[in-house]
């Protein structure tokens, strides 16, 4: 399958070989030799991605439930200006295996885990400028249905939700904003049985999902490092576009701090790195606020214990009153330090303004 947009304006070193050809060179595949993008100690589950010699291409393995990432990566190139690696073909599952293959670009760099230690604060300050702009872009993107929250294809129809903050077998799907909040909101319900069935006589009540924020694109695994790219010619290039989809801006945070907040120290990027993006500069808005005081704690539940089945009528049919446990207040930031993010951004978008106008001179 060839993705029209992509591969038909940009002729590529493959054009001449057909899909037959393309699968014997999966095939010809040594994992051991051509696995490129895995990271000793940092991946618990290597991507299958390989080097597609003798060519200056990938192949990807992609199962059912990303069989949309190539489409995301389509969609990105075509309204952003963010380096990514081009497709130049999608093809379907090979044999009994359940993965389809996308072909793209090899881009020839270091992945910012790696690289970032080696780099002067002057260059990590750029590094961090260029993510900023990056993300703008995608907040920016128009989406293809601006009430459906999740990743999108072709069809329109929803798709469940991978990657923080949702369980790591997927959630969803969900067709409206509204249905997601409420996912979240019962989600925190379920938390608070839990909590009484431990014991607890005096359990916290939950702060509701914020539905006042709009949807907007997000590449939503941007805080695993490997998925950076910083090419020998200075370029940032986002890759991995599988958790990509639409959802709250604060969303795009939480990779971020979930890294830092890695149990193994050797998992976690560079604390110079970390300090940044807690900053505000990289991601911008009151994000630092929402996963201190909402996401963080939820996220690991839904992880632990997301999919256990508990009755929703547990409280009632105990006889507590719904004022012992309905949510306090929704899940929004105070006004100062709503007021101070804005304030942050106005002054780091200045530097970014800045940095962009040197960068062309």
């Amino acid at each position: 399958m060839v993705l029209k947009g992509v591969v038909e304006n940009n002729p590529s070193c493959v054009a001449h070989l057909s899909d037959e050809d393309l699968r014997a060179l999966i095939m010809a595949i040594d994992k051991s030799r051509d696995q490129i993008g895995s990271l000793p100690g940092l991946d618990m589950f290597p991507p299958a991605v390989f080097h597609l010699n003798p060519y200056p291409l990938v192949a990807k393995g992609v199962p059912k439930s990303f069989d949309n990432e190539a489409f995301m990566m389509e969609y990105v190139a075509r309204h952003t200006n963010i380096p990514i690696p081009r497709v130049h073909r999608v093809l379907p599952s090979i044999g009994d295996s359940r993965r389809s293959w996308i072909i793209m670009d090899f881009i020839e760099g270091d992945c910012l885990f790696t690289v970032w230690p080696k780099l002067s604060w002057r260059r990590r300050l750029s590094v961090a400028l260029t993510l900023r702009s990056y993300i703008q872009q995608l907040r920016r993107t128009p989406l293809p249905n601006p009430s459906i929250p999740g990743p999108f294809d072709q069809t329109g129809a929803p798709r469940l939700c991978y990657g923080e903050p949702f369980d790591s077998h997927g959630d969803g799907p969900f067709p409206t904003l509204e249905s997601l909040a409420s996912w979240f909101d019962n989600h925190s319900h379920r938390v608070q049985i839990l909590q009484h069935q431990a014991g607890w006589t005096d359990f916290p009540r939950y702060e509701e999902f914020d539905r006042s924020e709009p949807l907007v694109l997000c590449h939503n695994d941007l805080g695993h490092l490997r998925n950076i790219i910083l090419d020998k010619e200075g370029r940032l290039w986002l890759i991995d576009w599988a958790f990509a989809g639409a959802y709250p801006a604060q969303f795009e945070y939480i990779p971020f701090d979930a890294w830092a907040d890695a149990a193994s120290p050797d998992r976690r990027p560079p604390l110079s790195f970390t300090r940044l993006v807690r900053s505000g500069l990289i991601v911008g808005g009151p994000a630092r606020w929402y996963y201190d005081n909402y996401a963080r704690s939820l996220y690991q539940s839904i992880e632990a214990f997301g999919r256990r089945a508990l009755d929703a009528d547990y409280f009632a049919k105990l006889g507590i009153s719904r004022e012992a446990w309905k949510p306090k207040r929704v899940a929004r930031p105070p006004f100062t330090f709503a007021l101070g993010s804005k304030i942050l951004d106005m002054i780091y978008d200045t530097i970014l303004a800045v940095f962009v106008r040197f960068s062309r001179a």
